[in-house]
C-alpha cells in the first residue's frame, strides 16, 4: 500500500493509446472502515486512487474516467446502469 503514494503507472506512463476508445471505471466506495485511522487512510487512497484513474483515461485521446455511484469494490457487481 505505501507504494500508492510513490507509483504512477510507471509502464504506462510513456505509452499513449491513440484514439483507441477507453473508458476508466471507478467505484465511489471501496472500503468500509470507521475507525479513525480507517477513515484517515481511506479519505488519502480516495484522492490517490482517483488522480490514478483520471491520468489512466487520460492514455487515449477518446478516453474518459467515470466514478459511478453507489458502486463498491466488485463494481461489476454493486453497481446500476448509469
Amino acid at each position: 500500500m505505501s507504494s500508492l503514494y510513490t507509483h504512477r503507472y510507471d509502464s504506462a506512463d510513456h505509452h499513449r493509446l491513440g484514439s483507441i476508445p477507453l473508458v476508466v471505471l471507478t467505484a465511489e466506495h471501496d472500503y468500509i472502515d470507521s475507525t479513525p485511522i480507517g477513515i484517515r487512510f481511506i479519505q488519502a487512497f480516495t484522492k490517490i486512487k482517483f488522480a490514478q484513474h483520471e491520468a489512466l483515461g487520460h492514455l487515449s485521446s477518446h478516453g474518459v474516467h467515470r466514478i459511478i455511484k453507489g458502486s463498491g469494490h466488485q463494481i461489476q457487481l454493486t453497481s446500476r446502469r448509469q
